[in-house]
């Protein structure tokens, strides 16, 4: 808002106003004015005229403000500086990206860089979106490597990180289990144990080949596995039987921890006497099933 004199013009508004922006549509600058008269309703027109770089009226002559105009500046359709996206990591040249299209895709722009080198591992490349608070977004590179059409190859917005790490051969285990009561002083620091990939293999392998198994305060059905590419899988608990999730090279299995119960509720548990029917009946039941899981195994396998 300027304070108005009867001098004032529309070139004079403009330039108090400090010019106009790059995206601004200089062709398009459109100034509404209000017609008052005695005892009469307002109304609204409006002028629409085209300004040059020095800001002078191209149809010739100036344009005189009134009291209460209102002058709006529209912007050029689908202007846009550069969208920037930072690709680090495993390819071959890696650094900051300009998009090239609205609707730039992954793989687009990993082919622009060269393409991945002989010591990426694609099963690791995370991609974070600063835009809208977004943060991590799980993805499968080694699908959009595969399949330009796949799901994972995402349209991507300015200010995205795509980092694509080195080859990985280990796999972290922490949470509850036994390795941590044992040898307490040697995982202070990283609060994981490191051990070596089996190919295959699933959690609760790693568990007892190298962690000495979960501890009295862990939990089977909390097992976790967290992929490189930030996906999370958990244990599929059956009741009896549990499937543990398969653990993929630079994986991190972490074991939960049991629901500490309230004081009460343990003296009730621990005051309460055993019913052994109960425990021979339960027990039987659960023989049962296990067997018949066994003969529907064996009949599927022949």
């Amino acid at each position: 808002e300027y304070q108005y004199d009867e001098t004032l013009t529309l070139r004079d508004a403009l330039t108090l106003a400090g010019g106009l922006k790059l995206e601004a549509a200089s062709n398009q600058v459109e100034v509404f004015r209000l017609l008052m008269d005695n005892n009469q309703p307002t109304q609204t027109i409006v002028a629409q005229v085209e300004v040059d770089d020095n800001l002078n009226i191209i149809s010739g002559g100036d344009f005189p403000l009134a009291p209460f105009d209102l002058v709006v500046v529209r912007r050029v359709p689908d202007f846009e500086l550069f969208q920037v996206i930072t690709l680090d990591g495993e390819v071959k040249f890696p650094g900051v990206y300009p998009l090239i299209d609205d609707n730039e895709r992954l793989l687009s722009v990993i082919n622009r860089a060269g393409g991945l080198t002989n010591e990426a591992f694609p099963s690791g490349a995370t991609l974070f979106r600063t835009t809208d608070e977004v943060g991590l977004v799980v993805m499968d590179l080694e699908a959009v490597m595969k399949n330009a059409n796949s799901r994972f190859n995402f349209i991507l917005k300015t200010g995205d990180i795509i980092s694509i790490p080195k080859q990985q051969d280990l796999v972290a285990i922490r949470g509850a289990i036994k390795a941590y009561e044992l040898y307490p002083e040697q995982y202070l620091t990283t609060g994981a144990i490191n051990v070596a990939y089996h190919n295959g293999k699933r959690a609760m392998f790693y568990i007892n080949e190298y962690a000495a198994g979960i501890s009295d305060n862990g939990k089977r059905s909390l097992i976790t596995v967290e992929h490189p590419n930030g996906r999370i899988e958990r244990t599929t608990d059956l009741g009896i039987v549990k499937i543990y999730p398969k653990v993929d090279k630079g994986a991190i299995i972490s074991v939960g921890f049991k629901p500490v119960k309230p004081e009460e509720e343990r003296q009730q548990v621990e005051e309460e006497p055993i019913n052994w029917s109960e425990v021979v009946r339960d027990t039987l039941a659960q023989v049962t099933t296990i067997l018949s899981l066994v003969l529907l195994v064996q009949r599927i396998s022949n």
